[in-house]
């Protein structure tokens, strides 16, 4: 477990969405989330602090994560690599006031390798209490069975076209299809953008979404996007499938690990 430099709420307000970013997958061709949407009430967005080039340099990341407890965060292994600070944003315009929390500490998944992108999740610990209005995200149970063509809803604060660089701070939500499981690697579910939508970098660690009753349920968390060329944000994007009881099962011990240290 990676303990993180704790920051004043003052400090972390101050960081900016036009520093120099780390790469990471807005939602292109979304909708705006607005804040009684039970998205809105789940969803962050993360700003990772890392060593820049040069002494007293920093650089900074855009990510988006899922509330999973009161007091943790499901994000991405690779939002979370390497950081020295990482800000939660609780608010659905990171350039607006949002409530801020800075993680007290971070556990990548174990089994996580960045040049596959396998297991790529990260938990985020922060102090004091959710917000007024925010609430935790059940898992989709693991039973749940997807089929190619299922409609699946995505939401994240980054851009909405790569080659602008244009539209992260915000956070959105667009529906796309499954495409399959497990095609590139282990515990991973596919998404096929539908035409001038989909996944961008900001994206990463965000919630793939599967309608439950009134709200949602966590499928997945994003990875990574397959054929980042194609126009506006590749052709699909890869989540980490949270249906493997594998998943789940660590998950739920990381946090008990990190509640006692």
């Amino acid at each position: 477990m990676k303990h993180l430099r704790a920051e004043s709420i003052a400090f972390l307000a101050l960081l900016t969405l036009s520093s120099s970013a780390h790469a990471a997958p807005s939602i292109a061709g979304g909708t705006p989330v607005l804040a009684d949407d039970p998205i809105a009430r789940t969803t962050v967005g993360l700003i990772s602090v890392y060593p820049g080039e040069g002494e007293g340099k920093e650089s900074y990341g855009l990510c988006t994560g899922s509330i999973i407890a009161k007091d943790f965060i499901l994000t991405a292994a690779h939002c979370v690599e390497g950081a020295q600070k990482v800000a939660l944003f609780f608010g659905t315009n990171m350039d607006a006031e949002s409530t801020v929390r800075g993680a007290v500490a971070a556990e990548i998944h174990p089994g996580y390798v960045s040049s596959k992108m396998e297991n790529d999740l990260a938990l985020l610990q922060f102090q004091g209490d959710l917000p007024s209005g925010y609430q935790t995200i059940e898992f989709l149970p693991a039973s749940t069975v997807l089929n190619q063509g299922d409609q699946v809803t995505i939401a994240g604060f980054g851009m909405t076209d790569l080659d602008k660089q244009e539209g992260s701070g915000l956070l959105r939500k667009v529906t796309e299809i499954v495409y399959g499981t497990n095609v590139r690697e282990q515990n991973t579910i596919m998404f096929a953008h539908l035409p001038q939508t989909g996944a961008c970098p900001g994206d990463s660690g965000g919630p793939a979404l599967v309608s439950s009753g009134s709200g949602y349920s966590l499928l997945g968390v994003a990875s990574y996007i397959f054929i980042p060329g194609e126009k506006p944000c590749g052709l699909a994007s890869v989540y980490t499938d949270l249906r493997n009881e594998s998943m789940s099962s660590y998950i739920q011990q990381a946090m008990d690990r990190m509640r006692k240290k």
